[in-house]
């Protein structure tokens, strides 16, 4: 046999293959509204993905590859606006993300790496001010931090060596003025701690055991 027919007849036999093992599916809940449609290959979802609220508006577009999540993820609301775009590879989170507040509002965004979250992050409330900002190591809240009341005045600021508040940290009233100060080690409040009123002067605090 040619080997160019050999190898139309194992191209052919293995769409064939694909084609008999890979099985629409849809998912129902109890009431007999669609739950979810897509693809099953040797039991295992493959290609994309549609998601339904019982309501029967989509609730999430997704992407799989021999049974975990790969590529592109779209999540909606009831109202179908979007509430999270993100990028999947072999079942982890990588790449950009970004999280939607019910109104339209971003409500976060940043980078995943391996599942976790890496590098700079900010946080938004629903009127789209920016409530908090700090950057990430292997999952955890390193270096500065920034918080922020919800009219965008500071309210916090401090670092943090993973996932533990370290060094001086401050904190801000509403209007802007600082409030308190002192130190933090692996996550503990060390050495003077300072409580200053609106016209600067500083008094020493000494806060209760566990408090």
């Amino acid at each position: 046999m040619p080997k160019s027919l050999k190898l139309n007849v194992l191209i052919g036999f293995s769409i064939f293959s694909f084609s008999l093992f890979a099985q629409p599916v849809v998912e129902k809940y109890p009431t007999g509204s669609i739950k979810s449609e897509g693809i099953l290959d040797e039991n295992r979802k493959q290609g994309e993905w549609v998601f339904y609220y019982p309501s029967g508006t989509k609730s999430a577009t997704v992407h799989y590859s021999v049974g975990q999540l790969d590529g592109l993820a779209m999540y909606y609301y009831p109202g179908e606006t979007i509430m999270a775009k993100e990028t999947w590879e072999g079942g982890l989170l990588t790449d950009s993300a970004f999280y939607y507040h019910e109104n339209g509002q971003l409500e976060k965004k940043g980078v995943y790496e391996d599942g976790l979250y890496k590098g700079q992050w900010v946080f938004m409330n629903d009127r789209g001010v920016l409530i908090r900002k700090g950057t990430y190591e292997n999952g955890l809240p390193n270096h500065n931090w920034v918080s922020y009341y919800d009219d965008g005045t500071i309210w916090q600021e401090g670092a943090y060596t993973d996932g533990l508040e370290n060094g001086l940290w401050r904190f801000y009233r509403k209007d802007g003025s600082l409030e308190y100060e002192g130190h933090y080690e692996n996550g503990a409040r060390v050495g003077e701690w300072f409580l200053v009123n609106k016209r600067g002067k500083r008094k020493l605090v000494v806060f209760e055991e566990g408090n």
